[in-house]
């Protein structure tokens, strides 16, 4: 058997991401967000 080798490619730090999501949840805590999807309430 063949076994393909992969490059793997990050972009974004581990801890750039935690960020980015840390200052996503802080704005819409602020700002709110509206959702009319029920399925997505559950």
């Amino acid at each position: 058997m063949i076994k393909t080798i992969r490059p793997k490619l990050e972009f974004l730090s581990k801890e750039f991401i935690q960020k980015i999501i840390e200052e996503a949840h802080e704005i819409l805590e602020k700002q709110g967000v509206f959702v009319e999807n029920e399925e997505a309430l559950k």
